[in-house]
């Protein structure tokens, strides 16, 4: 991607407004020819809904999605050590997802890749 691209992380917490805002803002202003939402976990929904939204507001965007998995590390220390509890580490695998949102066309043979417009049989 150029270095142009905007890419929003967006995260449980985030204001849909300001993310769309944002997006918006650069989308139509001509300043970013590519918008990149993305977000893991419970702000895997909210990266759908802008995505969604911006899809309307801005017709003939491109979209690519890419859907995969985050590995992390959390590790828990026990306060009292005198209560015989031990430390303990796990590494979730959390799902995320990528969406790439263009005014150029992408590879129509790339898996994730969605036309402008809305899909067949529904109304726009």
């Amino acid at each position: 991607l150029s270095p142009d691209t905007l890419e929003i992380w967006v995260q449980d917490g985030s204001k849909i407004r300001n993310l769309l805002g944002l997006a918006l803002g650069r989308l139509e202003g001509g300043s970013a020819w590519h918008v990149v939402f993305s977000g893991s976990g419970w702000a895997i929904g909210k990266s759908v809904s802008c995505t969604e939204i911006v899809k309307q507001r801005v017709p003939g965007l491109c979209q690519f999605t890419k859907l995969c998995f985050l590995h992390s590390e959390d590790s828990w220390i026990p306060t009292s050590p005198d209560m015989g509890l031990d430390p303990l580490t796990v590494y979730p695998n959390v799902p995320a997802v990528r969406v790439l949102l263009s005014w150029d066309t992408l590879d129509l043979s790339e898996y994730g890749y969605h036309p402008p417009g809305a899909p067949p049989g529904l109304a726009p």
